[in-house]
């Protein structure tokens, strides 16, 4: 029986030793998620959106014989939009906010205006206030812009973790960076992703991968994907990875990140963000105001 007992024990170490590393792992991952809700609110960033999107044919283009009988047909269009970027509270929960600087070239307000706009806002105690400021990013003509990918690392708060299975993914290479992958799905909580449609939005528990740094478990990058099927019974798919990178303000913050949306196989949404090293402000002493003197009096 001996043998038999110590095979045992053999394949069960292993297999201890894996569930404790992945442990300390999360572990780690739920420190940096816990930074990052602390500090989010006080950093701002240049964001640039690059869209990609298949928009149906505005203009009529009479049609006969066989074309006449297809349907609707698309063009893609490119949209860039720089933004003023951070993070905010709105009905207790963090999300993204934005003041737009320029659209396909075109200025649309100064880089010091729309930070003063967004600071105001975001720290303005009134959801309404804040409420505006999504409705006006919405303005510019963007189809399907996601929002709230930024912070995907919340995902994986220390309570947030009992929500979701995770299971070794092996090591990969992320640049020069070795990491550790541990897939993810959620099993529990309320459905963490909503997606929306149109003017309906449904919410969808999400699965994807964690990537963390070998050497020190930092999280890198987040994916995630979302599978459904749209009111007409295609089959839609949501995909999202947002790259992480350590900063001089101690904490991990989204450098780049992508989504699509994509039905029956035709990518007809694609988001890229870019984003400039995030600058932290700590008092409102520092927003600085453009004062506008009058103009002296004239002496007739």
């Amino acid at each position: 029986m001996r043998p038999v007992v110590s095979g045992v024990l053999w394949l069960a170490l292993p297999a201890l030793a894996q569930n404790a590393d992945q442990a300390a792992i999360l572990e780690r991952v739920a420190e940096e998620a816990a930074v990052f809700s602390q500090v989010a609110r006080d950093v701002l960033s240049e964001e640039t959106l690059v869209q990609r999107a298949l928009v149906r044919q505005r203009r009529f283009r009479p049609r006969v014989g066989a074309a006449a009988l297809g349907g609707p047909r698309y063009e893609q269009r490119t949209r860039e939009i720089v933004s003023e970027y951070g993070y905010g509270l709105l009905e207790g929960a963090l999300h993204e906010f934005r003041q737009v600087v320029r659209v396909d070239g075109r200025q649309v307000k100064t880089s010091q205006a729309a930070r003063r706009t967004l600071l105001l806002g975001m720290r303005s105690a009134d959801d309404a206030v804040k409420q505006r400021l999504l409705k006006d990013f919405e303005k510019h003509g963007l189809h399907g812009a996601a929002m709230d990918f930024g912070q995907l690392l919340l995902l994986f708060t220390a309570r947030g973790q009992q929500n979701y299975s995770f299971r070794p993914g092996g090591e990969r290479f992320a640049g020069a960076e070795r990491v550790r992958v541990l897939h993810y799905e959620q099993i529990e909580g309320q459905e963490a992703l909503t997606v929306f449609g149109g003017k309906e939005a449904s919410r969808f528990r999400p699965s994807g991968e964690l990537w963390v740094r070998a050497s020190d478990s930092v999280p890198l990058r987040v994916t995630l994907r979302a599978p459904r099927l749209t009111r007409d019974l295609k089959v839609a798919l949501t995909e999202a990875s947002v790259e992480y990178a350590p900063t001089p303000h101690g904490v991990v913050l989204p450098a780049a990140a992508v989504h699509r949306e994509i039905a029956d196989g035709v990518v007809y949404v694609e988001n890229q963000f870019r984003y400039a090293p995030f600058k932290r402000f700590r008092a409102d002493s520092e927003l600085k105001f453009e004062i506008v003197e009058p103009d002296p009096p004239q002496v007739k």
